[in-house]
């Protein structure tokens, strides 16, 4: 880490091309409480250095500086939180073509049920995803978009995005930090947060059921139950405390226990506005 107080923008040369290797030391650099976020006298000696390295050690006021840093953050801060992540700050610098590709939210950004399979697909049975199916998940990600990326560049940006999100250092990524890589729609549940079940609607209540009963089934089944599941725990914590594939597979197991009176592995309408303790006309 740079000694503070020190430009850390001018240990990568120029301002040119950032590589993945170079954004990783970068972001290590001024997110130094490790929270996953840069802020406040973080976020402000970054934009300070970055300014300074673009206008070449030029004199510059405070004033000025200031307004320039609100400036980028009305144009980059995507989810309008204040405060710079790892996807946006790789918006804000010149980061390698590439590695930048994996941050491109407004392109990437997935449902719950694609969320889901994903993580079937690529987790090992234990529920984590290591650097070496990363690289198998990164590398489906670059055939499917047309991107031609050599074997060597997978394995650096591999090793870069688990330094980047494994925030408890045991060089895997968890589902709850793999879901901070993943850029996944809003929880759709959190519209009707505060609502509680004695105020939701008729109207709320069928729009919730339609918008997890993807297939039109009449029952949320598979990979929407997960999805709905997910997004019901979600609701209740803390942003930076989101659930983890144990609480997930837990709170499935219990809801299914009380709820499926029908005994078919998924919830019908009515057995979900039962739980709810709702008194309404499903039809």
């Amino acid at each position: 880490m740079a000694v503070k107080g020190e430009n850390f923008m001018k240990s990568l040369n120029s301002l040119c091309t950032i590589d993945s290797e170079q954004f990783v030391r970068c972001w290590q650099n001024y997110d130094a409480d490790g929270n996953g976020f840069i802020e406040g006298a973080e976020m402000d000696k970054f934009f300070r250095d970055l300014i300074t390295m673009a206008i070449k050690g030029k004199t510059m006021s405070t004033h000025t500086v200031e307004k320039l840093q609100r400036t980028f953050m009305e144009e980059y801060d995507i989810n309008k939180d204040g405060r710079i992540e790892v996807a946006e700050m790789a918006q804000i610098l010149p980061t390698e073509e590439n590695f930048l590709a994996l941050f491109k939210i407004e392109k990437m950004l997935l449902n719950g049920k694609d969320f889901m399979t994903i993580w079937k697909k690529y987790s090992t049975k234990h529920g984590f995803i290591d650097t070496a199916v990363l690289k198998n998940f990164l590398g489906d990600l670059f055939a499917k978009s047309g991107r031609e990326v050599t074997q060597e560049k997978i394995s650096e940006y591999a090793n870069s995005l688990v330094m980047l999100y494994d925030r408890n250092r045991d060089g895997v990524l968890s589902f709850k930090e793999i879901s901070k890589l993943l850029p996944v729609e809003e929880n759709f549940l959190l519209q009707f947060k505060g609502s509680g079940s004695k105020a939701m609607t008729h109207a709320n209540f069928n729009k919730i059921f339609e918008h997890y009963d993807k297939d039109k089934s009449g029952a949320i089944t598979g990979e929407e139950l997960n999805v709905f599941l997910k997004d019901i725990l979600n609701s209740v914590k803390d942003e930076d405390k989101q659930a983890t594939a144990d609480e997930l597979d837990t709170f499935k197991k219990t809801v299914l226990k009380n709820c499926d009176v029908s005994k078919d592995g998924g919830l019908q309408k009515e057995e979900i506005a039962l739980w709810l303790g709702l008194s309404i006309h499903i039809y």
